[in-house]
């Protein structure tokens, strides 16, 4: 098993954060790694979906657990294990959002995801972070 960790500190309402990281259909506006991703069906455990990333094979996703306005996970098949993928936000006592995104890759493509995929990830997730933020703000304003 593999796991990689990305975390960000952000200022926008955590209302607004869920709003734009529980809305997958729309991920392909504002994130700059994501190329498609769909649902299909309600934001709910058990709903499948399908991801593709840029420059990367896309894959079905079926969402495993859901604590609404804090975190939800996501598990995806990779050749002979699976990925699961978490999302949560942590309200912190000085008003601030710790965003973290958590990917572990099990079984025996892990070493791949992890000396292939993750660096990638580590790189470009600041910049998803600053775009989750400014979305999140965007719609803050917009209420």
């Amino acid at each position: 098993m593999y796991t990689l960790e990305c975390t960000a500190t952000l200022t926008a309402p955590v209302s607004a954060l869920w709003r734009v990281w529980s809305d997958i259909d729309r991920f392909p506006e504002w994130d700059p790694l994501e190329e498609h991703s769909h649902l299909d069906g309600p934001f709910e455990v058990g709903v499948t979906g399908y991801s593709k990333a840029r420059r990367l094979p896309g894959g079905p996703f079926t969402i495993i657990a859901v604590k609404d306005g804090s975190s939800w996970t996501a598990r995806g098949p990779l050749p002979g294990g699976e990925l699961l993928i978490e999302y949560r936000l942590s309200p912190q006592e000085d008003g601030q959002v710790l965003a973290r995104v958590r990917y572990q890759a099990r079984g025996p493509s892990s070493p791949i995801f992890r000396f292939a995929l993750a660096p990638r990830l580590r790189r470009e997730w600041p910049r998803v972070f600053v775009a989750l933020e400014a979305r999140a703000r965007q719609l803050d304003a917009d209420r």
